[in-house]
């Protein structure tokens, strides 16, 4: 019995604090004003903005490359983007296998892109290729995953790129699983437990 109070009371201040922290991270309204009227010379238009291409690729460990660039087309233009993993990208996380790189230029609602990577023997792999849609007028992400198939490396798009290999991620599930049934277990040997008394 009181085990279970005691597990009703944790559940009870758990609920209440995450209704505290959701009301409380939750953005409070600021006043309204009255509408500013701007002029056109006052717009900047949507061209006259640049717009910001981030690349971002994933490569496992296993993979090692000693270049690794983005071939762009932009409106007709050319250009060669160095994704590097030393943290001089802005937000990247030096050597943590997501190598990095930016480009500037207008706003294009799509781009080619060629993702090709050079080994330490100095042979050059297209990993990637094709048509990228950007929808946002500012910034817009493009990320790789790298990995192996049955005619060598490859990458594909990706919504993210996180450091490490989604197959290593798979290999912890078993440990997982047992530390979730284990605990499981604790908690049902609890209940007779205290039902016993």
């Amino acid at each position: 019995m009181l085990f279970r109070r005691a597990l009703t009371g944790l559940m009870l201040l758990l609920m209440c604090g995450f209704s505290e922290t959701a009301s409380a991270d939750e953005p409070s309204q600021p006043p309204k004003e009255p509408p500013t009227v701007l002029q056109a010379e006052d717009t900047p238009s949507a061209l006259e903005q640049p717009h910001t291409l981030v690349f971002n690729a994933t490569i496992p460990p296993e993979i090692i490359y000693t270049k690794v660039l983005v071939e762009l087309q932009r409106l007709g233009e050319s250009r060669e983007i160095a994704l590097r993993d030393d943290g001089s990208s802005p937000g990247d996380v030096a050597y943590d296998g997501v190598y990095a790189g930016r480009d500037l230029g207008e706003q294009s609602r799509y781009v080619q892109v060629k993702l090709i990577a050079t080994d330490p023997s100095d042979n050059t792999e297209t990993l990637y290729a094709g048509l990228v849609r950007t929808d946002n007028r500012h910034i817009t992400a493009i990320s790789f995953q790298v990995g192996t198939s049955p005619q060598g490396n490859t990458a594909y798009l990706v919504a993210s790129s996180y450091p490490g290999s989604a197959a290593k991620l798979t290999a912890g599930l078993p440990l997982l699983t047992a530390f979730g049934w284990t605990a499981l277990l604790l908690i049902y040997i609890g209940i007779l437990a205290t039902r016993k008394r």
